[in-house]
């Protein structure tokens, strides 16, 4: 089974699927307890979906039109990409979707020409840090705002929300 590129007809499912993703980040204090991050509208992955820079790749259930995860693919300047919104179903987590996922997005920007692959992680889960580090990404010495601050203030983002990048060669 292979990753597919997503269509307009994908985009309630995506946008359900990044909303049940766990995009949590720790409370201040360093208690254990999260708040989530907002998610997307169809509205939103629909406009994404319909962007010629940015690609997203689905995983489904067989033949059947369940998603069991996506991710994105936004090809960049000199040989480089941004991989971003790795989400899986819960019920298909922990059975090698999201590994399959980001391999299945890393071959698809290699054979449009990128060499370098960047993706940027929520700071406070180390875990996610951790699981691409294993993945061969390494910390590029930077950290980002969330990509929604950077066109300017979300209010639905918490303030305290910290990213790191990480890159790979590919």
């Amino acid at each position: 089974m292979r990753s597919e590129i997503a269509t307009a007809a994908d985009a309630r499912a995506v946008a359900e699927l990044l909303d049940s993703a766990d995009w949590s980040l720790p409370r201040r204090g360093g208690i254990e307890a999260a708040e989530p991050l907002p998610g997307m509208t169809s509205e939103e992955a629909a406009a994404m979906i319909g962007r010629a820079s940015t690609i997203i790749l689905v995983r489904r259930a067989g033949a059947f039109p369940m998603l069991l995860g996506c991710i994105a693919v936004e090809m960049g300047d000199a040989g480089a990409c941004t991989i971003s919104m790795l989400a899986v179903a819960s019920e298909f987590r922990r059975m090698a979707v999201g590994r399959a996922l980001l391999e299945d997005a890393e071959q698809f920007a290699a054979d449009r020409g990128a060499t370098q692959a960047r993706i940027v992680v929520t700071e406070s889960r180390r875990d996610l840090v951790a699981w691409y580090e294993r993945r061969g990404y390494r910390p590029a010495g930077r950290r980002e705002a969330h990509p929604a601050r950077l066109g300017g203030d979300d209010a639905r983002l918490p303030s305290a929300l910290r990213f790191i990048v990480l890159e790979k060669r590919l």
